[in-house]
């Protein structure tokens, strides 16, 4: 978590604020003491404390993912600049090059991408996706799935490592913006919408975006 705060002040861009982040960690540990408590009342057979202590659980869950979605939707869209390094905790991934060229029917966009490791261990993007999205919220998935391979490759402490992907985009798109993430290979999940404060992409349809062009 320290080299979280470390990367977020003097690091790139991060895609979860470490304010964020320590706000869920603790409601995972509030639910598991809260459990915990309930499972020893229940076993001593002090049920009344015990259905205390879940409707208490349940008041503070139901405010915390109110508190989430709120956040959510309240939080802007960040733009991040070419060549300025997006970091996922200590993964951080830039946009070196973009280079365009005409097909038959649409354009091909291939984007050079440089993934750093910000960190002290070898770190990996696991289950990564991402797209490419116009000004008018249009998507458009990257050519065949090699790169993942690419984006997955292990990358040693203060290393890089450089791969391209391409996207077919139709020729009269405009204001593409290259959108990215791991953890889940898809860009929507509403378990982390409901419980991760800031996280607007399912319900919202909000998105941090490297701006291409």
């Amino acid at each position: 978590m320290f080299s979280k705060v470390i990367g977020y002040i003097f690091g790139g861009v991060q895609a979860v604020t470490p304010l964020f982040d320590l706000l869920a960690m603790g409601s995972v540990a509030a639910t598991a003491i809260a459990i915990l408590r309930v499972a020893y009342l229940f076993v001593r057979g002090r049920w009344p404390q015990g259905q205390r202590t879940l409707k208490h659980w349940g008041i503070g869950a139901a405010a915390y993912c109110t508190l989430a979605i709120l956040i959510g939707a309240a939080r802007p869209e960040r733009s991040i600049g070419l060549g300025q390094r997006w970091c996922f905790d200590d993964w951080c991934v830039s946009v070196d090059r973009v280079s365009r060229r005409s097909a038959a029917t649409d354009t091909l966009v291939t984007l050079d991408l440089e993934a750093y490791n910000n960190g002290g261990r070898t770190q990996r993007a696991l289950y990564p996706w991402m797209f490419l999205r116009d000004d008018q919220g249009h998507r458009f998935e990257p050519d065949g799935t090699a790169w993942i391979a690419d984006a997955e490759a292990p990358v040693a402490p203060h290393e890089s490592s450089r791969f391209s992907v391409t996207f077919h985009v139709p020729m009269a798109a405009r204001e593409l913006d290259f959108v990215t993430g791991h953890g889940s290979g898809k860009p929507c999940r509403m378990v982390a919408a409901l419980l991760l404060a800031g996280d607007s992409r399912c319900l919202f349809n909000k998105y941090d975006s490297i701006r291409l062009y």
